[in-house]
């Protein structure tokens, strides 16, 4: 799973979920998927109805509306719109299939690999977009759909994947980037380091916790989301892990590192199990609940267990390290 966010359209306890190339929602009480548009194990650029449509590696989705959800295209170089009530594609942003770099009106310009997509929350008729292999931030104003580059630097803001806008300060966006995580302020048009660094040789395979100097990630971070003031959860795909950023006290810590957990699946199972991820992708937080997308199975403190695994959840009030307020 690459992408998780409560689903506007059905509401309830639906969860969106991007899922290889496909655009799935989910409940989060029991398993109950459903396809709204491409497929899971086909990949390529075809506009159409819900399964006739192909994407290349969804990575990021946000709603417009009820009924209008822009998708990230990564390995396609474009953004998407999805039309929920017909269940039509069409392009939005972006030369799908051709990457390289052209702001401009928005069916002109260029992407390579976008990644993440997201309100402005200065102002929601805009969308930031992290523009992966471009090093780049971007602005679509959707009033005018015209779409400009905010900040470029292949070595401050290196592979730009996930970010999150902070909600108690607009003006500054957590992103993560290879091997480290970066604020952004808009205000300033600037990048400032917050933790991990780039590995010697030697040093490639060391994932460790701690303070933000000696704190060191894989080889990519996948997703982030933030708890509140004081915490930021990230996914480290490579290393297995879910990592919990302390603003505050300048701390990196794993989740649940060698926890013990309550499994429960379909059927429920009264096991108990070490706390363990298999290559986390997507996390959000809804309600004081961490939901996080993975590709295998998942076995997590306080957790429920959906469809072959893909989705948990983690009720936060039961996390001794994280308080939330």
């Amino acid at each position: 799973m690459r992408h998780l966010a409560p689903d506007l359209y059905l509401e309830a306890d639906f969860m969106l979920a991007a899922w290889g190339n496909a655009l799935i929602t989910t409940r989060t009480t029991f398993p109950d998927v459903k396809f709204l548009a491409g497929s899971v194990d086909t990949e390529g650029y075809i506009e159409g109805l819900g399964s006739q449509a192909r994407f290349k590696e969804i990575t990021s989705l946000v709603q417009l509306n009820r009924t209008h959800i822009v998708i990230s295209d990564r390995r396609n170089s474009c953004l998407r719109m999805l039309d929920r009530v017909t269940g039509q594609t069409s392009p939005y942003a972006g030369q799908c299939g051709v990457r390289g770099f052209a702001d401009g009106p928005a069916l002109d310009v260029i992407f390579d690999f976008p990644s993440d997509v997201m309100f402005d929350e200065r102002d929601r008729q805009n969308l930031i977009i992290l523009d992966d292999y471009n090093d780049a931030i971007r602005l679509l104003d959707m009033s005018t759909m015209s779409l400009k580059t905010l900040y470029a630097n292949d070595v401050e803001l290196t592979r730009p994947r996930y970010g999150v806008i902070d909600a108690y300060n607009s003006d500054v966006m957590y992103i993560t980037i290879k091997r480290r995580i970066v604020k952004y302020s808009f205000s300033k048009n600037a990048v400032t380091h917050l933790t991990g660094s780039l590995p010697t040789p030697e040093e490639k395979r060391i994932v460790s916790d701690g303070h933000y100097t000696v704190a060191r990630y894989g080889y990519f971070i996948s997703g982030i989301a933030q708890i509140n003031q004081q915490f930021l959860v990230v996914t480290d795909f490579w290393s297995d892990k879910v990592r919990v950023i302390d603003l505050h006290n300048e701390q990196v810590y794993s989740l649940c590192e060698d926890s013990v957990v309550q499994v429960l699946s379909v059927s429920p199972v009264d096991e108990r199990h070490v706390c363990k991820t298999i290559k986390p992708h997507a996390v959000t937080v809804v309600n004081n609940t961490l939901y996080i997308g993975e590709n295998g199975r998942i076995l997590i403190k306080s957790s429920k267990l959906y469809s072959s695994a893909v989705i948990y959840h983690l009720s936060l009030a039961h996390t001794s390290r994280v308080s939330i307020v």
